[in-house]
């Protein structure tokens, strides 16, 4: 090889060498999204006796509750089974991981998702140029597609002066609950339905205001009146899950999935089994998903995070070997968890 040739390979390397390690130490969340004070959130690893033993900050980039952080957060979620990650939002309120949604190493950058709504967003289309920006708004866009569009909640208006009596809890001296809570003898079976349809929309309008104890009651008085009541026990669990009440929540949950079987309802307890620490649970929960969606890549994506906090790398690594033919980002986004 002559001198010149290998000259101009030595100085190309180091250039790709530069432009790797400066790609890399750029690769995290750029400053100008931290400088936007009103979407910045901080991510907490919390280990089993409840103690901080990490923690940086994140910043909200799609208000149904996304989180982009960094990767060594998950990492160390992961170091051990028993280590909880939480995300703590304006006003101190704290929320726990609904689910990881994507996960690069290269650039440094995790995506997860809390269950909350309505959250100030960080302004990102305006920085599109930027690598780290890019693969947001594509991950984001990619989990958009991925859930069904949820139907709006039908909240009827009041007038201004009966506002109170939405939020005032039911009781038996309350005149208008007669109506609505007292299973008279000569109520028909449509009335009855009737009559729990108003606790359902009382039980939405209490929630749409976080007044959750009142929408507790009235979804409860709803399922009381009508057993079968699918919607009312899921609004029911949620509510208890927004207030970390997993065990009522998921015995709820299971009450709607005797009702009828729906694969939200069952990744939603495999995520609640995660955030209490029961990871063979968790599995067993995404398996009965996936046996009648076993295709649905978002849940092998779950079962495999589930295997690995369980310890079981070889069944989360059998979970990758499936994704990779399902979603080969979602299967880059597992390996990286599996092994680097």
């Amino acid at each position: 090889m002559k001198v010149g040739e290998k000259l101009f390979q030595t100085v190309f390397y180091f250039i790709i060498l530069y432009v790797f390690m400066f790609s890399i130490a750029e690769a995290k969340i750029p400053e100008f999204l931290l400088k936007q004070k009103k979407t910045v959130v901080t991510v907490h690893i919390n280990d089993k006796d409840g103690l901080e033993i990490a923690s940086d900050k994140g910043v909200v980039v799609d208000e149904s509750g996304i989180i982009a952080t960094e990767c060594r957060l998950v990492k160390k979620w992961l170091e051990d089974v028993q280590n909880v990650l939480v995300v703590r939002t304006d006003y101190n309120s704290l929320h726990h991981l609904d689910r990881l949604i994507s996960y690069n190493a290269v650039l440094d950058i995790a995506l997860l998702k809390i269950d909350v709504n309505g959250l100030s967003t960080t302004r990102l289309k305006e920085h599109g140029g930027n690598a780290v920006v890019r693969y947001i708004l594509k991950q984001v866009e990619i989990y958009r597609r991925s859930v069904k569009p949820q139907p709006k909640k039908d909240i009827p208006e009041k007038p201004a002066d009966k506002a109170a009596s939405i939020s005032k809890p039911v009781e038996s001296s309350d005149t208008s609950a007669v109506s609505l809570g007292q299973d008279k003898p000569e109520k028909t079976e449509k009335q009855i339905a009737e009559s729990a349809g108003e606790y359902f929309k009382r039980g939405q309008s209490n929630e749409g205001t976080k007044k959750y104890a009142y929408a507790i009651e009235s979804y409860k008085q709803a399922v009381k009146l009508k057993p079968d009541y699918f919607e009312a026990y899921v609004n029911l669990g949620l509510v208890y899950y927004r207030l970390a009440k997993y065990h009522e929540a998921i015995e709820v949950l299971g009450e709607a999935l005797k009702i009828k079987l729906d694969i939200s309802i069952q990744s939603k307890i495999g995520t609640i089994y995660i955030i209490l620490g029961e990871y063979q649970k968790a599995v067993g929960s995404f398996k009965d998903a996936i046996n009648s969606h076993p295709q649905n890549a978002e849940l092998r994506f779950n079962i495999g995070i589930a295997y690995l906090l369980a310890g079981d790398r070889n069944a989360a690594y059998e979970e990758y070997i499936i994704l990779n033919k399902l979603d080969k980002e979602k299967a880059e986004s597992l390996f990286d968890l599996l092994y680097r």
